[in-house]
C-alpha cells in the first residue's frame, strides 16, 4: 500500500472534495454502528460520529491513527491501527461501512482481500460505501497540464474497471459520481460531451476561462458546489459506490 493523507483545512479544495463524500454518507449512518475503513487522519470518522450510534476508524498508518486519537475525542468514536486487507473484527460487526480513497492505494491482490474483508465485517442487509478517483477523467486532466499520475495511486480505475471489481462481490450496487456543479447551460453541454472532448481538446487556460463563464467554482469550491449523483458518471471526478450487503 502507498499512502497520502488529507488534513482538515476548509481553505483546501482537496479537503472540501473529500468532505463531500462524508456528507453524502451521512444519510446511511444515522443511528448505525459504523466502520470507517482507511480513515486517515480521522476527520471523516469524527464527522460521521455526530449522527451515527458509534464509529470505529481504522487505518494502517500509526501516525494517522495517532493524529486522529489526539484530535477527535467523542464518546462514540474510537480509532485503531489496522490493515484493511486483514480486519481484526468478528463477522457482521458493523451496520454500515465507509471506505473512501483506499482502492487506488492497494495492489490488485490486496484489493480483493480488502473488499472481502469489508464485506465480511458488515451485517447482512447493511450498506458499504466505497469511493475511488475516476482515472478516465483524471488522466486526461493531468496529461493536458503536464502532470504525472499521483505516485501514491497504484490501482487506477475507470468506470468499467470499478464495476468489474465490485460485481463479483455485490449482487446489488449503484455507482454515483461526484463533480462540480455548473450553470444550467453547462449541465446541458455536458450531456452532449459523451467523449469528454472538453478535456481532450482545450488547453488548461481555455478550460479555466470556460469554467468561469459557466459559473463553476473550481478554484475555491465549497461543499455545496459539488453534486454526487448517478447522472453522467463517466464525466465525474470521483466514483462513490453504494453496495448492499445481501
Amino acid at each position: 500500500m502507498t499512502l497520502e493523507r488529507v488534513l482538515p483545512d476548509y481553505s483546501d479544495p482537496q479537503f472540501i472534495h473529500h468532505l463531500c463524500r462524508y456528507q453524502f454518507a451521512e444519510r446511511y449512518v444515522r443511528g448505525k454502528n459504523v466502520l470507517d475503513d482507511g480513515c486517515g487522519n480521522g476527520y471523516g470518522a469524527d464527522y460521521l460520529s455526530k449522527t451515527a450510534s458509534s464509529v470505529t476508524g481504522v487505518d494502517i498508518s500509526e501516525d494517522a491513527i495517532g493524529y486522529a486519537s489526539n484530535n477527535y475525542n467523542r464518546s462514540n468514536l474510537i480509532f485503531r491501527q489496522m490493515d484493511s486487507a486483514c480486519l481484526q473484527f468478528k463477522d457482521e460487526t458493523f451496520d454500515t461501512a465507509v471506505s473512501f480513497e483506499v482502492i487506488e492505494h492497494l495492489s490488485p491482490v490486496d484489493c480483493e482481500s480488502y473488499i472481502k474483508e469489508i464485506k465480511r465485517v458488515v451485517k447482512k442487509g447493511g450498506i458499504i460505501l466505497i469511493s475511488t478517483p475516476n482515472h478516465d477523467t483524471a488522466r486526461i486532466h493531468l496529461k493536458s497540464e503536464g502532470i504525472s499520475i499521483c505516485p501514491h495511486h497504484i490501482n487506477n480505475l475507470g468506470a468499467k474497471e470499478f464495476k468489474r471489481l465490485l460485481k463479483p462481490h455485490f449482487n446489488s450496487f449503484a455507482i454515483y459520481g461526484q463533480r462540480l456543479k455548473g450553470s444550467f447551460i453547462y449541465s446541458f453541454l455536458r450531456t452532449l460531451d459523451i467523449f469528454n472532448l472538453r478535456l481532450r481538446l482545450f488547453s488548461p487556460s481555455q478550460r479555466e476561462a470556460f469554467y468561469v463563464s459557466m459559473d463553476i467554482k473550481k478554484n475555491n469550491p465549497k461543499t455545496e458546489d459539488y453534486v454526487i449523483s448517478r447522472y453522467m458518471i463517466h464525466q465525474c471526478q470521483t466514483f462513490v459506490a453504494v453496495c448492499n450487503r445481501l
